[in-house]
């Protein structure tokens, strides 16, 4: 039997029904209706390719950042299998809704650096990529971005540290102890 965890007035992010004592109340973990709204972000461009996933938001003193992978699985004519190298790209937005895709001029693809793109696969080989604000007050302000990512060179969860949350350096080696093939979270709470 667990013991009752008393959360207080914190907010805290459900990801199961753990935290519902369900022999004393009738609260229970419920997803919100689908409402179908237009397109936010269209992936239409070269180096997004025909397949964009792992996307993540981070909301930053008025901005979202959305950071998400590109990457190329079939030739034009969707005849043959050629993957392309992953890379990690960005778009950013005001209101969470009118997205745009700042031309970072980062990372070079096939001859121009004119791209959103913000690493490739020069830093790593990567299969997925998440990222947060560090709000620890402790936290270096040259890290205060923090990313996670599998690289498949070495098949080791590193993280990614950034001043800005565009221009990231691979930082450290966090553990080889898992397959790490869907999207890695992380996150700095001040309760642990």
């Amino acid at each position: 039997m667990f013991e009752t965890v008393n959360i207080g007035n914190r907010r805290e992010l459900f990801w199961d029904d753990f935290l519902i004592d369900t022999a004393r109340t009738t609260a229970e973990l419920k997803l919100h209706t689908l409402q179908p709204r237009d397109v936010a972000v269209n992936h239409d461009e070269p180096w997004e390719g025909d397949g964009c996933d792992f996307h993540c938001i981070v909301a930053d003193d008025g901005l979202f950042r959305m950071y998400y992978l590109g990457w190329e699985t079939m030739n034009p004519d969707v005849t043959q299998h050629v993957p392309r190298p992953i890379v990690v790209c960005y778009a950013e937005s005001c209101d969470g809704k009118t997205w745009t895709k700042p031309d970072l001029g980062i990372c070079e693809f096939e001859g121009s650096k004119s791209n959103n793109i913000i690493l490739d696969d020069h830093t790593a080989k990567f299969d997925n990529f998440s990222v947060f604000k560090d709000t620890n007050s402790a936290c270096p302000e040259d890290e205060r971005y923090k990313g996670v990512g599998l690289d498949g060179n070495d098949h080791y969860l590193w993280c990614f540290t950034s001043a800005d949350g565009i221009h990231f350096r691979k930082a450290w080696q966090m553990t080889n102890q898992g397959k790490f093939d869907t999207l890695n979270i992380a996150l700095w709470d001040r309760h642990t």
